[in-house]
C-alpha cells in the first residue's frame, strides 16, 4: 500500500475519502480502502464494501484510472478480473 504524504494510483492522484481496491498485497488482499490523511500521512482504512474475504462473483465498479475506468471487476475466487470477456455487437 502507498505510504507517505501522497500517491498517485492508476494515474490519479488520491485525495482524502477516495476508495482503493487493492488486488496485489501480502497481506489485506482483494479489500477496498479509504484514504485519509493526505498531505500529511496516508492512512488506509479497509471498507466493508464486500465479503471479507470476497467471494467468486463480487463486483466492484471504477470509477476512474488511466486503465480501468469506468469498469467492473469482478472476483472469480482469487482475484479481481476486468475485461475478461469481450464482446463485439
Amino acid at each position: 500500500m502507498p505510504a507517505g504524504t501522497s500517491a498517485v494510483i492508476d494515474g490519479v492522484t488520491v485525495t482524502n475519502g477516495m476508495t482503493v481496491l487493492f488486488s496485489a498485497l501480502l497481506s489485506g488482499n482483494n479489500r477496498v480502502y479509504q484514504v485519509s490523511g493526505v498531505g500529511v500521512s496516508l492512512v488506509w482504512t479497509p471498507l466493508t464494501v464486500l465479503s471479507n474475504p470476497p467471494i467468486t462473483g463480487d463486483q466492484v465498479f471504477v470509477e476512474s484510472g488511466t486503465l480501468f475506468a469506468n469498469q467492473i471487476a469482478m472476483f472469480d475466487g482469487t482475484t479481481f478480473n476486468i475485461n475478461d470477456v469481450v464482446r463485439y455487437f
